[in-house]
């Protein structure tokens, strides 16, 4: 079966099926893969972006006045631990009151697709009650907000913490040898990461693109559980990246002019995950990880795309419907050893009629 390389951010989910009839075994199937694979790319961002401060802490362990660093990376890391777990714990209230998983006697009777769906994969009405007028937490069962504007609530809480993180870099002087030690450089280097951040919410969301929907409306409104999971599990991936890339500027600084770069993968970034026939497909390209230091060709179908901030727009305007893709290659080019990387990855999006 041809591996669907979804990794990270070419998914919103958001088809606008609005009846249960219109999802068949195939769309749940793919809802599943589709939450699979977020998953999965959440649990290695994680795991690298342990290992970064794991290297940090290793080498504030000789240096020790750059524990600053680590400190700050440490709380990036945390911060997003009160998000995650309001997620973890929707995630679990969603399927547990739409009944669970199916038991493994049902595998052998019906479907194999099963194995990983959830009972109320066609659920919208139940799943649309505790999204939007029930809150599940019983250590907040006085809250009067619904689970989708406290959602929303914590994504911008969590953008704005990481802010905070930020410009505390610069006070008392900083970091002698580093970036935080040029106040001058301080606005243009947090404007700068604010456009790494990857945490959509109802602040930078234009209703008007939307049919003037409400964020919360157009995301989670007469959606059902099956393409529910992917998107909270693509909020968890917004988060993933964003800590990565602040915890990856930090690793940058500690030398102040040693080059550090840890590439993840190629990453493509889509506000849709399927378009109409005439429509033009857009996505942002890049490296997993941006470095001002890095130097890099993006190449798509064979044309040299032009960069900023270390990104690439690809467009296209399909002619026919399908399923599509397009191959990414990443030449990178190390600054100090002149050695090339090249890094390929094919990205698949679907033109509807």
């Amino acid at each position: 079966m041809k591996t669907r390389l979804v990794y990270l951010l070419l998914i919103l989910c958001c088809f606008g099926i609005g009846c249960q009839e219109k999802y068949s075994d195939a769309i749940l199937v793919e809802y599943v893969e589709l939450d699979k694979s977020l998953k999965r790319s959440n649990n290695f961002i994680e795991h690298t972006t342990r290992g970064l401060i794991m290297k940090l802490e290793e080498d504030a362990s000789i240096r020790t006045q750059l524990q600053f660093l680590v400190k700050k990376a440490r709380e990036i890391h945390d911060a997003s631990i009160d998000l995650n777990t309001f997620i973890y714990g929707l995630r679990d209230s969603l399927i547990l009151k739409t009944g669970g998983y199916y038991e493994e006697e049902v595998f052998e009777i019906h479907k194999e697709f099963l194995r990983y769906l959830p009972k109320g994969a066609r659920n919208i009405d139940l799943v649309e009650d505790i999204l939007f007028r029930n809150n599940f937490s019983n250590l907040d069962s006085t809250a009067t907000l619904s689970n989708v504007i406290i959602l929303d609530q914590k994504i911008q809480a969590l953008y704005d913490q990481y802010v905070q993180i930020i410009e505390s870099c610069w006070d008392d002087g900083g970091l002698k040898a580093s970036i935080f030690a040029d106040f001058d450089k301080k606005e243009a280097a947090i404007q700068n990461l604010k456009k790494q951040f990857s945490l959509p919410s109802s602040i930078n969301y234009k209703s008007k693109e939307h049919n003037n929907q409400t964020w919360v409306v157009f995301n989670f409104k007469d959606k059902s559980l099956a393409a529910v999971l992917p998107l909270l599990s693509k909020i968890q991936n917004d988060i993933r990246l964003s800590e990565y890339a602040l915890i990856s500027f930090f690793n940058t600084q500690f030398s102040g002019c040693n080059f550090t770069y840890d590439p993840i993968d190629v990453f493509a970034q889509s506000s849709k995950s399927s378009i109409r026939l005439g429509e033009t497909f857009e996505a942002e390209i890049a490296l997993g990880t941006y470095s001002s230091e890095a130097i890099f060709e993006i190449v798509v179908n064979g044309d040299t795309l032009n960069q900023i901030q270390g990104k690439s727009i690809y467009r296209v305007r399909p002619n026919k419907t399908g399923e599509q893709h397009y191959n990414a290659t990443i030449h990178h080019t190390h600054p100090l050893t002149g050695e090339t990387t090249t890094f390929r990855k094919a990205f698949y999006f679907e033109v509807i009629p």
